[in-house]
């Protein structure tokens, strides 16, 4: 962790993972989500620096999303719904953020 946020590294490994394909609107889906709370807990803990216990916070979010996604069933349905969202409008430009970072090695509070 970087600041308060999480790193991109643990957004890797869950995209890492075998049912979660780098093409499909699940992927985006956690992507946006990453993005969302790297910048609402950033800028949480940015306004109150006084908070006791940011790693802790960080260390349940992130472990929050490791079971939400090894938990999805990423059946047809499943699909379907994300596709009703319109996800596929959220992942371009933070994927295209996140791999040009990842290259200069910046954590996704620069996001």
């Amino acid at each position: 962790m970087h600041n308060g946020t999480i790193r991109l590294s643990a957004m890797r490994t869950i995209l890492d993972m075998p049912h979660v394909r780098l093409d499909s609107l699940e992927a985006g889906k956690i992507i946006g989500c990453f993005v969302r709370l790297s910048c609402l807990v950033f800028l949480t803990f940015d306004a109150y620096p006084y908070i006791p216990g940011w790693r802790t916070v960080h260390e349940h979010l992130t472990r929050f999303w490791f079971h939400h996604i090894a938990a999805t069933d990423l059946n047809d349905f499943n699909r379907g719904y994300m596709h009703s969202l319109k996800l596929r409008r959220t992942v371009r430009r933070p994927w295209k953020l996140i791999r040009h970072y990842s290259r200069t090695g910046r954590s996704g509070y620069e996001l």
